[in-house]
């Protein structure tokens, strides 16, 4: 059975972060930023789901990561807890 199969009986849960780095460009308004984050409940349990950015001053940014986790407690789930790379363009 697939993630996709799974779909329904899976909840967005926030990411847990591992890193982050600020990747400057020589162009403006070509930054970008390279977030390190893990499924932790391992490659069959959890998924990337995204991420949403806000500017709540025009100083500051801040990013939100998600993924998606099976709420079976049931489910045998892999202990890999796989590394997931997010690279975010910033137009600054």
């Amino acid at each position: 059975m697939g993630m996709n199969d799974r779909a329904l009986g899976m909840a967005v849960k926030q990411s847990p972060i591992e890193n982050w780095e600020l990747l400057p460009s020589e162009i403006p308004g070509k930054d970008k930023l390279v977030i390190l984050s893990r499924l932790p409940l391992g490659s069959t349990c959890s998924e990337f789901n995204g991420y949403h950015v806000t500017r709540p001053r025009p100083d500051e940014i801040e990013v939100v990561l998600t993924h998606r986790e099976v709420v079976d407690t049931n489910t045998p789930c892999t202990a890999d807890l796989p590394v997931v790379s997010t690279e975010i363009p910033l137009r600054i």
